[in-house]
């Protein structure tokens, strides 16, 4: 679940006795780090909701190359909002599973097609409070991250 934070592992062993001189790990094409010496892994943190290839490319002391790949997805984070309050005369929803330090906002529906805007909320926290204090029937709510 984004965000994503994992450590990448690899095996490496020189068959013709010269030496494994390292392993360079990617995330995509992006370089996550450089082992020279075992144990060869890397952490990686903070990865984005997507599909990676991760990359181990084992190099000897004479320059020949080996490597190995794998896809992974990294999921959304589950929002989950709690039943709505009513305080005075405003609704108060609670939203857990924010990713902390998003900027997220709550938007109300009555149609489930045309979605406005309620309030904006910095998280904290892995959690945030919301109040609506739009009057009206019967709604529809949901919480985005703004990325």
């Amino acid at each position: 679940t984004a965000p994503a934070n994992f450590s990448i592992t690899a095996d490496a062993a020189d068959t013709d006795g010269d030496g494994v001189y390292g392993v360079e790990f990617l995330v995509g094409t992006n370089v996550a780090g450089v082992v020279f010496s075992p144990p060869y892994n890397v952490s990686v943190t903070n990865l984005n909701a997507g599909t990676y290839t991760l990359s181990a490319i084992a190099m000897d002391n004479l320059g020949a190359m080996a490597s190995n790949s794998v896809s992974v997805t990294v999921g959304l984070p589950v929002i989950v909002l709690a039943p709505p309050q009513l305080n005075g005369n405003n609704m108060v929803l609670l939203a857990g599973g924010l990713v902390p330090g998003t900027t997220n906002i709550l938007e109300t529906s009555s149609n489930l097609v045309t979605w406005t805007m309620v309030q904006t909320n910095i998280v904290p926290g892995g959690s945030a409070g919301f109040t609506n204090t739009v009057s009206g029937g019967a709604k529809f709510y949901r919480v985005l991250e703004l990325q």
